[in-house]
């Protein structure tokens, strides 16, 4: 075969996946679940052809009432059981257990029917179709549920859905030949084999794809309290006509489902005749149902709304039987008449799992998230098995009791049908209401699942003109998605709004959508645009629309940072520009950092492949580490040939591999995780703590355990060491610091090996467990503690827990001495290898150097920087490792008697600690304070930039350290830590001042009191 020839396969295959929505990657595991759904359903088909044909033939259709309730019952039971099972066992045993079950049951049945119990058996095919139904849908949905994400999910489940109507198709086709050949009870023998076929193609799901994290049983929730129940959805109007809805529709179906089967029983006595005949009907209902979901479906919905998607299914029905009423009624013929009930039949199902399903999931949507859950889980498990129930007993009054013919209940449908419909409406009416409250209460998060029917997109272009820059910019984020053409328009609106953030948002969606057009609009805002952020979006927008770059290349003079970056992103996306590229090639070989800083947030907005290797290099150093960190997560995948190169170099930098590891981290893939693995056993602690983060941001999941026990023992033997180094140091003054360094390094050891076990055991706990064990309480450790002793296999379980167990540093060195013997050695040696050893945390190594009184003198300034920031309340509760890192951002500063150190209404971005002197605070020649050693000032621009409010100046010679906002910000995002100190000092000035001015009002009412009396 030529290579032309092979590349048109290719692409056929491309085109057929992509129509139906199956991005690469997913194809083997589609299929698989696709053929799982296609051989079970295969069962229900063969099950339902001859359980119904079966029962018939042995009570008749005066039989269905009683079999309904019996469905009502032992159905619900059933489910109750196997929801209690699920509980008790993992997840892939569960299903197991279920087809197995399912399996095993189907060939019991058929021998029953082979015996002399046949009468009896008979009488429970209907229940055990039933049953089969749901406890089938019940091992495909949970576990594609579990095996795609939520946008995953909402693409592929209709596909996964024609896998049961393509048996339909072909197993009805193949129906009538069968019971010709085998007969119909054998039938069940086949239905059987289907689900024990099905075994081997769950067998390959579970081993290749689910995750030890769904595979795990949930011991937390089973421990857990129950949550108390929601009694206030029994209240809510929109929620009662869900469930009035769910009952109407139950009930109808088993009226049709009544009256179908007495025509086609009239009509077919014989038992593998009406189980033909059933079989063939299936197979069109299949065809239909098919056309149905992936072709009229959606359509429907999108044009004419819920209310009509809701209608179609109860219309036909409610024709059809009305006609099937009149037309007995008037005395049609016995074949006429059964073709009517055949074809309300088929719309009842074709249908109504197709188009009244996807109705009632965008019914569902407009909940809000806490209720949704719920309200759906009481509708299908409690309201269902109800109406099913009620349907029976109805059905049983009915014809009985009243002795109504076909006719008759065909007549009481039409009423069913008439109270049917005007709750359709009543709901439709509702979701408009609904959805409203739900997109009110949402404006602070982001929920994907607004749904793109036409009451929704209305709404949402309503909100385009909400007072609340909030409420506008999640209607302008929904309709890029859902429908952008109704958002366009609205642009040229929106970058002339009040707020100055929806005027950014809207140069955006300019900027994306490149819209010409608007050229002219954009060019009048920008020329009264005082809000630098929105001026930098305006001048993007500008690079993308228009042809004349003059404007663009006048802005590269502009001293404004927004602005010169938002003229070199607009002219450098759009072409290479020589001005642009001049004024970038400045600033990338300036002196200072921001403006380095500056070039590199450029290179990463404009995302050219010829940046990529520059942008690398900047991760180099600890000035441009940061931006170039976030310029290549901004650019993603893309670079990932050129940081895979440069993250294996042998002799790579250690910023470098700190800086980088996080990207990966950020842009994720198994790319990414491949890359990050290559170095999972790096000698440098923190670059191996770097990456382990990395790993576990990036989702990454194995079932190589050797490899996670071999990495784990390194950890464990390094904390060995670490706890027999303890011991031999002993507790002095002079070794104080050390010994609280080198217990927050055992903490770094415990966090990393926790997040190895995440790697291949139940994640969701271990991270749990983890957050209990570092900022939990003692009770809330101790039970992270047990559940690790029931999770952890024997073997990791002696190796581990010594590790986790709040031990002295002596008993923990003899329990992991077991493992990993340690030579003991006295406190002179101990302190020259912790010193020698350039693995350790750089803090480790300092506290050494200061334990020792020699070694290098940066690291003892460095020590002497962190016991400074010991003693200033805003670092008071911050980690000394921690503040070993704020200790690296400090610039010293020496300032002469009467300097001026800032003046009121300079925009202030940095924070001073006074190390000796002394300054005075003053507004103008009025004083408002004195500041001595170790006092602190202008810390409230470290977290908002605001003009300063008064101007500090020199009253004597002092030497200051002064900390910038940019890397700060950079190391609160790494270091949560020092935002937690931060907050609690802020927390305490501010109940401070509240309590300050209870007194003072206090005071006030008192002087009051006195005057008026």
């Amino acid at each position: 075969m030529s290579r032309s020839n092979s590349e048109n396969k290719l692409t056929a295959f491309q085109r057929f996946t992509g129509f139906f929505n199956i991005e690469p990657g997913e194809e083997r595991l589609v299929g698989l679940l696709v053929l799982l759904y296609f051989i079970l359903a295969l069962g229900f088909v063969f099950v339902q052809s001859m359980a119904f044909g079966v029962f018939l033939s042995e009570y008749g259709v005066k039989g269905l009432p009683y079999s309904y309730i019996a469905i009502a019952i032992f159905a619900s039971l059933v489910a109750m059981f196997y929801i209690r099972l699920g509980g008790r066992v993992s997840f892939s045993k569960l299903l197991f257990i279920n087809l197995i079950f399912l399996a095993c049951t189907s060939l019991l049945i058929w021998f029953a029917l082979k015996s002399p119990l046949y009468h009896i058996t008979a009488f429970i095919l209907p229940l055990w179709f039933q049953i089969v139904l749901n406890l089938g849908n019940l091992a495909v949905w949970p576990l594609a549920g579990s095996l795609f994400d939520f946008r995953q999910g909402k693409r592929l489940f209709p596909l996964l859905g024609a896998g049961n109507w393509l048996a339909n198709i072909i197993g009805g086709l193949f129906i009538p030949a069968l019971v010709k050949t085998v007969g119909a009870t054998n039938l069940m023998l086949l239905a059987g084999f289907s689900f024990g076929a099905a075994l081997f193609i769950l067998r390959i799901l579970t081993h290749t794809y689910l995750q030890p994290k769904t595979d795990a049983p949930k011991a937390a929730q089973r421990t857990a309290r129950p949550a108390k129940p929601q009694t206030g959805i029994f209240k809510d109007r929109y929620v009662l006509l869900i469930f009035a809805y769910t009952v109407l529709w139950w009930v109808a179906f088993f009226f049709v489902d009544n009256i179908f089967y007495d025509r086609a029983f009239a009509q077919y006595p014989d038992a593998n005749q009406l189980t033909a005949f059933i079989g063939r009907l299936l197979s069109i209902i299949g065809i239909v149902a098919l056309i149905s979901s992936t072709v009229l479906t959606s359509r429907v919905i999108a044009r004419f709304g819920l209310r009509v998607g809701l209608l179609a299914m109860p219309l036909l029905v409610i024709l059809s039987l009305g006609m099937l009423a009149l037309s007995g009624s008037l005395g049609a013929s016995l074949f006429m008449v059964f073709a009517v009930g055949a074809f309300a039949k088929l719309s009842n199902v074709a249908f109504g799992f197709s188009t009244s399903q996807s109705a009632n999931a965008i019914v569902y949507q407009s909940l809000p998230d806490t209720m949704r859950g719920r309200v759906q889980t009481i509708a299908e498990g409690i309201v269902q098995p109800i109406a099913v129930g009620l349907a029976g007993i109805s059905l049983l009054a009915l014809t009985a009791g009243l002795k109504f013919s076909y006719i008759g209940l065909a007549y009481v449908f039409v009423g069913l049908g008439v109270a049917w419909l005007i709750v359709i409406f009543l709901l439709s009416g509702n979701y408009v209401r609904a959805l409203t409250r739900v997109i009110t209460k949402r404006r602070l998060g982001d929920d994907a699942n607004v749904l793109a029917d036409p009451a929704s997109v209305s709404l949402l272009q309503s909100r385009l003109q909400d007072a609340h820059a909030g409420v506008v910019i999640y209607a302008m984020n929904k309709l890029e998605v859902l429908d952008v053409l109704s958002l366009t328009p609205e642009l040229r609106s929106l970058i002339q709004h009040p707020a100055p953030e929806v005027r950014r948002e809207a140069f955006v969606r300019v900027e994306n959508l490149k819209l010409k057009s608007m050229l002219r609009d954009v060019q009048n805002q920008l020329a009264v645009e005082t809000f630098p952020a929105v001026k930098e979006s305006a001048l993007r927008a500008l690079g993308a629309i228009a042809e004349d770059k003059s404007q663009l290349t006048s802005a590269l003079n502009e001293t404004d940072v927004n602005s010169l970056r938002g003229a070199l992103i607009g002219l450098l996306k759009c072409g290479n520009e020589p001005s642009a590229e001049q004024k970038l090639n400045h600033l990338l070989a300036a002196s200072s950092n921001a403006d380095r800083n500056l070039a590199i947030e450029v290179m990463g907005s404009v995302n050219r492949r010829d940046y990529y290797s520059q942008l690398i290099s900047a991760c180099d150093s600890p000035q441009t580490s940061r931006a170039a960190g976030l310029a290549l997560i901004a650019i993603g995948a893309e670079a990932l040939p050129e940081i895979e190169s440069a993250f294996g170099e042998k002799d790579a930098p250690r910023q470098r591999l700190l800086t980088l590891a996080r990207v990966l981290g950020h842009i994720g893939g198994v790319r990414s995780q491949n890359i990050l693995l290559s170095r999972i056993s790096e000698s440098d602690s923190e670059v191996r703590s770097k990456i382990l983060n990395a790993l576990s941001h990036s989702g990454y999941r194995t079932k190589d355990t050797a490899m996670i026990q071999g990495v784990v023992k390194t950890e464990v033997e390094q904390a060995a060491w670490i706890s027999t180094t303890q011991v031999d140091i002993r507790d002095s003054a002079e070794t104080l610091l050390l010994q609280a360094a080198l217990t927050q390094f055992h903490v770094q050891i415990r966090n990393r090996v926790l997040l190895l076990l995440s790697f291949t055991f139940d994640g969701d706990s271990i991270r749990r467990v983890r957050e209990a064990l570092t900022v939990g309480t003692s009770t809330q450790a101790s039970y992270a503690l047990e559940i690790m002793d029931v999770q952890l296999p024997a073997d990791w379980k002696k190796l581990i827990m010594p590790l986790l167990e709040n031990l002295a540093p002596l008993e923990r060195s003899q329990q992991l001495g077991s493992f990993f013997p340690q030579t003991k050695r006295d406190r002179a040696e101990r302190l020259i290898e912790l010193i020698e050893n350039h693995n350790l945390p750089e803090w480790v190594r300092a506290c050494a150097v200061y334990a020792a009184k020699k070694g290098d003198p940066a690291m003892l300034s460095n020590v002497e920087k962190v016991l400074i920031l010991k003693s200033v309340a805003m670092f008071s509760h911050t980690p000394d490792n921690v503040l070993a890192d704020v200790a690296d951002l400090l610039e010293e500063l020496d300032i002469s008697e009467n300097e001026t150190i800032f003046e009121k209404g300079d925009t202030g971005d940095s924070m001073y600690v006074i190390l000796d002197g002394k300054v005075r605070v003053h507004d103008g020649e009025r004083l408002l304070n004195y500041l001595g050693e170790r006092d602190v000032f202008g810390e409230m621009a470290l977290l908002d930039p605001e003009p300063r409010l008064a101007s500090v100046t020199a009253v004597e010679a002092t030497r200051l350290f002064r900390l910038d906002q940019a890397p700060f910000f950079e190391l609160m995002e790494e270091r949560p830590e020092v935002a937690t100190g931060i907050i609690r000092v802020l927390t305490g000035r501010l109940r401070d001042r509240v309590r300050d001015i209870g007194q003072l009002n206090a005071r006030i009412k008192e002087l009051e009191n006195g005057k008026t009396g």
